[in-house]
């Protein structure tokens, strides 16, 4: 009895990680939600390992959309700040741009600093 109940919970995890790898693929263009999403699958597929440390087709599927949603999403902001810090020619010259930009919209929607 109790054996299933091991495996009731594996197979609820392996399904709530595969689920959430999912989401982290889907939603790669949100670096703060992806990566939440990827470890989340990642450790739930990791919980779900059996006595001799092999996963189920679901857990390893959850395990491998869960690593690329992380990866992706990880490496394209990685890659869009550096395609800023080249147009702006350095991190500081593209924060303060950041900055006036960011000012000059809270000005224009009526906020003051």
């Amino acid at each position: 009895m109790q054996r299933q109940n091991i495996g009731a919970k594996n197979s609820g995890l392996a399904k709530a990680s595969i689920i959430l790898g999912l989401l982290s693929v889907l939603l790669i263009n949100f670096l703060v939600i992806s990566v939440p999403l990827g470890a989340l699958a990642v450790t739930f597929a990791l919980l779900t390992r059996n006595h001799d440390n092999s996963f189920s087709r679901i857990s390893m599927a959850g395990l491998l959309t869960g690593l690329l949603g992380m990866t992706v999403s990880a490496a394209m902001a990685v890659y869009s700040l550096k395609i800023a810090i080249d147009y702006y020619g350095s991190f500081d010259a593209f924060i303060l741009e950041v900055n006036e930009y960011t000012q000059a919209f809270l000005e224009s929607a009526g906020y003051s600093l």
